[in-house]
């Protein structure tokens, strides 16, 4: 305890990052996002010769087709500040009722999963993610 009876931050605040530092970082995560978009703009390419087909086709066409537009849909609703559920209406507005099932499912799964991650992560580590956001305080 300290003087002022308030318990100490377990965490020390840093100093400011130096104008070089904070330049790499932000070089380094516009070329992270600009790789994301190219990798997606890839993937999509790759998925569109890989079933050969519109947008417009049912999903029980192809059940790989399914398995990975769940799976692409669970990973985005688990991660945050990514508006996940506008692609899970736009399956169900695509796709109907064929799909509403596992656009239920996929977005519970997805829920638990950013349960047990956030849940099983430690402290420690969230805390350092958050003080290389510059965000020491919460």
């Amino acid at each position: 305890m300290s003087a002022d009876g308030l318990e100490p931050d377990t965490l020390p605040p840093k100093p400011p990052p130096t104008s070089t530092v904070r330049w790499t970082r932000i070089t380094l995560g516009v070329f992270a996002y600009a790789g994301l978009l190219v990798l997606g703009q890839q993937t999509g390419a790759w998925l569109n010769t890989l079933f050969n087909q519109s947008v417009t086709s049912s999903i029980s066409d192809s059940d790989l087709l399914g398995v990975i537009l769940g799976s692409l849909y669970t990973t985005l609703m688990a991660i945050p500040f990514v508006p996940g559920i506008e692609f899970g209406l736009a399956m169900m507005f695509i796709y109907g009722q064929e799909i509403l099932l596992t656009v239920y499912l996929c977005t519970v799964g997805a829920l638990v999963m950013a349960y047990l991650i956030g849940r099983l992560m430690p402290i420690e580590l969230i805390a350092r993610m958050f003080a290389s956001l510059g965000l020491v305080r919460a």
